[in-house]
């Protein structure tokens, strides 16, 4: 008997059997498939939270004055020593007021100092009339001496052939002593007035003022010369490569010392700064690998190094706390190098895991 032709079955039937076979396994292993990329990429929280080191350096006057010029504006781009602003240091006619007050003030220190070399003059006529009197005294007290020496030798023969007592020797004795000693210290007195003297020579005084003279004929030549300084500028630049990122101070304006004329911020960051949030599971190492990853795209990756652990836990940056609206406020700093391969901006966040090898 010949087999009965196979009754074809409709194709709507075919699919409803697929459907109820073999479409939920398939659905089901999509979807979970599907969960562990989401999870892997966008759902699961990385290990730190991180932000590209800002490197900012601003363009500080030394001195007060005018801004003359202004030589960038926001977002212009800078090199290092490019001319930023052109800085007058000095008002002229400040200087000019200040320079006449500093040389009325030398010219009366200079009266002073006259008048003080007329005291000087005097005190030495004085002490040269006293070393005339000390002369005087000075030859008396020779006379007394070579008296009370002959004396004692007088009165030495007496006592030696036992005409004269023990008392009258020895009072002679002492006149001796005492008159030379009178005149030691009086040879030494005259020796101290004398040198005293060649200090206060009319000579020694007359070269101490001369050099007044001339340190005072220095400070106002060194005032003229700043007065002509005054009237030039100083060009402020730039300390690092960069751009613009604010402009403090506008052309016409006076500044103080220490005064921000421009932040100047660099584009070409160096470092990663990550934090560890509590509680703190892992250990990081210097040399582990760190993913890093970009919130603004997903597929943006890479992987860099960790170069320093902090040791202590720090408040976490302000930028970093309002972009994380849950979790720790403080965190274990961490210094991590910038991938090789893929470019970050300064100051962007990212999220960084650490991988093992």
């Amino acid at each position: 008997m010949e087999p009965l032709p196979k009754i074809p079955s409709p194709l709507s039937l075919k699919w409803r059997e697929f459907r109820y076979n073999f479409m939920p396994a398939a659905v089901f292993v999509v979807a979970c498939v599907t969960s562990v990329v989401i999870w892997k990429d966008r759902v699961a929280m990385p290990h730190m939270v991180g932000e590209v080191e800002t490197l900012a350096s601003a363009v500080v006057s030394g001195e007060d004055g005018l801004v003359v010029e202004i030589k960038v504006q926001r977002f212009t781009t800078v090199r290092k020593g490019q001319a930023i602003a052109e800085i007058r240091t000095s008002d002229p006619e400040s200087v000019r007021v200040a320079l006449a007050t500093i040389t009325t003030d030398l010219q009366v220190l200079q009266t002073r100092l006259t008048q003080d070399q007329q005291r000087i003059l005097q005190d030495y006529e004085q002490l040269r009339l006293n070393s005339f009197g000390e002369r005087v005294e000075l030859a008396t007290a020779n006379v007394e001496l070579e008296f009370a020496k002959s004396e004692l030798k007088r009165i030495s023969k007496l006592y030696a052939d036992k005409l004269v007592s023990d008392g009258e020797f020895e009072h002679a004795q002492a006149i001796a002593t005492s008159r030379q000693a009178e005149v030691n210290e009086r040879t030494r007195l005259l020796s101290e007035i004398e040198k005293g003297l060649k200090n206060l020579s009319p000579e020694g005084t007359g070269t101490f003022t001369t050099s007044i003279s001339g340190s005072i004929e220095k400070a106002v030549a060194a005032q003229q010369e700043k007065l002509k300084l005054s009237r030039q500028s100083v060009t402020l630049r730039a300390p690092i490569d960069g751009v613009v990122t604010e402009v403090f101070h506008l052309e016409g304006e006076r500044i103080l010392a220490g005064d921000k004329i421009v932040m100047i911020t660099a584009t070409d960051p160096k470092h990663i700064i990550g934090y560890l949030r509590q509680p703190i599971v892992v250990n990081p190492q210097i040399g582990d690998t760190v993913e890093v990853r970009s919130r603004s795209d997903r597929n943006k990756v890479g992987v860099a190094k960790v170069l320093k652990v902090g040791q202590i836990i720090e408040p976490i940056s302000k930028r970093l706390v309002i972009q994380e609206s849950t979790g720790s406020r403080a965190g274990l700093p961490i210094l991590i190098s910038m991938p090789d391969d893929i470019a970050f901006l300064p100051g962007e966040v990212v999220d960084l895991a650490l991988r093992s090898e």
